[in-house]
């Protein structure tokens, strides 16, 4: 699979999503739209500055990796609760 530039593709879908989002607040609450898209623009911005902070990124892998962590041992431990639970079965 061709990936492209992630910076391209951060900023496609961010402007994607800022349109999307956008017009569903417009067409729900009557909004008025420069207000809404300086705020959805000031929050992407955001979002754009953080994805390209390596601190970010290190606290973020540092997280998934706490996070697997936390899963598998917890999914070893319900294993092992099963293969007890079976093994007392009468056979």
């Amino acid at each position: 699979m061709r990936r492209g530039r992630p910076d391209v593709n951060l900023q496609a879908t961010r402007y994607a999503a800022e349109r999307q989002f956008r017009l569903s607040l417009q067409q729900r609450h009557d909004l008025d739209a420069p207000v809404v898209g300086d705020a959805l623009d000031d929050a992407f911005t955001a979002v754009g500055a953080a994805a390209r902070d390596p601190a970010v990124h290190e606290d973020f892998k540092e997280t998934g990796e706490a996070l697997g962590k936390a899963l598998s041992k917890t999914l070893n431990e319900v294993a092992a609760e099963v293969r007890k639970a079976f093994d007392r079965s009468p056979k």
